[in-house]
């Protein structure tokens, strides 16, 4: 009896199953069961959007433990967006074509830096400060300065970029950026890095579900290490609600790979024997630190950027060798740290009580007289020079610039109080004494 209504059971759970997948059909995959979503910008024009952005630029190397180095250069730039409307950019001749996508205009309304090399850190406020100081004067141009590029909203690239600087308030000078500030510098070629950052490096080319991932391949010659290769897998991660509206998150992972410079052939035709110096010869540069890693939230409702962050990280070494030493690695790094954070409102400004001011620039000369800080200073604020006196025996004595007659006060290592001129007596004084007076014989 018991084994009947067992194989009735059986029976009937078979039955309703067939029932069920005869109305349902089949079992629908887990990748299809999410919504599939499509990443475009929504550009409208008269909405102003506003960014702020932040690169941080590091440089390092060197050969351990005999010499190393390490550098880096930060800067951040507010930036109103603002989108033109069809009518203005209208061509002028029927022979010229209008282009696809949104005009766009970039308006940078502050600007702040700074820089840590081998000296002391010096930064630059375009809302603090008056001008730049001298080593980063030519950035000087980037607050204020105005842009224009159009925008294709379904791949997110820009094309036709133009870029006006505005002009640089401080005194010439012929000191340049260093070679790590010079990457924060604003032209034509770091925009348009920056604009592929903010859309083409991450978004898919059709529609994904939640789960997903997409590839991309980028490639840079870099001069002396070769040809570097990035393989970016870029993954939808998820989709949540916030304030009503669809906001995306993408995770980004990269390989990055070399491929070395081609080593230049011989010059002469002849075979030789000799050996070039190590130091010429050609070093084969491997990859000894790689990431590129970052995230990306995109908001679907509205069509914009939310927020991105990326860094890129590289480091190659290489085998250095000579006859007098122990084999040691030559190492040169660079990292790139991007930020990028928008809003419907614009930032909020610093009060600054009195207007911009001068920059703060690190003292390298003495500003007082009296108190030695480096080399002895003239009267007309030149450098005092020692030169050698044949004399057997005598001491180094100073030479004064042209027009200093007499040493001036504050040339000596210790703190000279002026004295007041007056006539030197004929015969000094003699000095008093402790010991008693010895009286003089009688007739002396």
């Amino acid at each position: 009896m018991w084994i009947r209504a067992r194989n009735w059971g059986s029976l009937l759970t078979m039955v309703m199953l067939v029932a069920v997948s005869a109305v349902w059909g089949e079992p629908v995959p887990p990748s299809e069961k999410s919504p599939a979503y499509t990443f475009h910008f929504k550009l409208k024009p008269g909405k102003d959007l506003f960014y702020i952005i932040e690169n941080q630029y590091r440089d390092s190397g060197g050969v351990p433990p005999l010499l190393a180095y390490s550098t880096w250069a930060k800067d951040k730039k507010t930036i109103t967006q603002q989108v033109l409307p069809a009518s203005v950019r209208q061509p002028t001749t029927a022979s010229v074509s209008q282009p696809s996508g949104a005009y766009v205009t970039w308006r940078c309304d502050r600007y702040e830096a700074s820089e840590q090399g081998h000296k002391d850190k010096v930064t630059y406020d375009s809302l603090r400060d008056s001008y730049p100081p001298p080593s980063l004067m030519d950035l000087g141009g980037i607050a204020g300065s105005k842009a224009t590029f159009i925008l294709d909203p379904a791949t997110g690239r820009a094309s036709d970029i133009s870029l006006i600087l505005t002009t640089n308030q401080g005194q010439a000078t012929r000191r340049s950026l260093s070679r790590t500030a010079d990457k924060c510098a604003w032209n034509q070629k770091s925009m348009a890095q920056l604009l592929d950052d903010m859309g083409p490096f991450y978004l898919p080319k059709g529609p994904v579900h939640v789960g997903d991932t997409w590839s991309r391949s980028f490639s840079e010659v870099m001069k002396t290490f070769g040809t570097v290769t990035t393989q970016l897998q870029c993954t939808l991660r998820s989709v949540r609600v916030v304030e009503g509206r669809e906001v995306a998150t993408i995770e980004m992972a990269g390989e990055v790979s070399l491929k070395p410079e081609s080593k230049p052939g011989p010059t002469t035709s002849h075979p030789t024997t000799a050996s070039a110096p190590a130091a010429n010869k050609p070093k084969d540069f491997r990859i000894d630190r790689a990431a590129c890693n970052g995230s990306v939230e995109f908001d679907l409702t509205r069509g914009e950027l939310v927020q991105l962050s990326l860094r890129r990280d590289l480091s190659f070494v290489a085998d250095v060798s000579t006859p007098n030493s122990d084999p040691m690695q030559l190492k040169s790094g660079t990292e790139h740290i991007l930020r990028v954070k928008t809003s419907q409102t614009a930032p909020p400004r610093p009060i600054i009580v009195g207007g911009p001011k001068p920059p703060y620039v690190p003292p390298e000369l003495p500003e007082r007289p009296g108190r030695l800080i480096g080399r002895p200073m003239g009267p007309r604020g030149q450098p005092i020079t020692t030169r050698p006196v044949s004399r057997p025996g005598a001491t180094t004595r100073p030479v004064y610039p042209p027009g200093a007659s007499t040493r001036p006060a504050g040339n000596s290592r210790r703190v000279v109080s002026p004295r007041t001129p007056t006539s030197r007596p004929a015969r000094w004084p003699r000095p008093p004494t402790t010991q008693p007076a010895t009286p003089r014989p009688p007739g002396s």
